[in-house]
């Protein structure tokens, strides 16, 4: 069986070959958005680390050995806008996920500084938009119905 040692030498090594053919290695990373901006983030990445190495072992072929560690999937907390409540959770996970698509990262370079990604005020209004989607896709549905 394979060390976790052996791994991490095997992915140094894979990575340092890749760099020297592109001077920006593409890998996964693991970006954490999150809207209060609460100090107790220490444990997050690490646990879900731990999480995708057990779901490996469980799911994935086992004679096919992968590590999640900070080598090979790194984490980080880029600077988002942050919540004025603790109500609006929901709210801005729907914003990032929008303003991810819309206006994509373009720099993965720690650290990432996002907190201009949408304007504060938008929140604001945020709740009728979706009131006013959700009324549309209603009246849609019902329509498509009565035919």
């Amino acid at each position: 069986m394979k060390t976790v040692t052996e791994s991490k030498k095997r992915t140094a090594k894979r990575r340092k070959s890749r760099e020297s053919v592109s001077p920006i290695p593409k890998r996964p990373c693991m970006l954490i958005f999150d809207s209060l901006g609460s100090n107790r983030r220490s444990g997050v990445i690490s646990n879900l680390r731990s999480y995708l190495n057990c779901e490996w072992r469980e799911r994935k072929d086992s004679s096919v050995e992968i590590i999640f560690d900070k080598d090979t999937l790194k984490g980080c907390y880029p600077k988002v806008p942050l919540q004025e409540n603790f109500s609006d959770c929901g709210l801005y996970v729907l914003q990032y996920f929008e303003s991810f698509f819309t206006h994509p990262i373009e720099d993965y370079k720690t650290p990432i500084e996002l907190r201009s990604w949408f304007p504060q005020d938008e929140m604001a209004t945020k709740r009728h938009c979706i009131i006013n989607v959700i009324l549309e896709l209603q009246a849609k549905a019902e329509s498509l119905k009565d035919r």
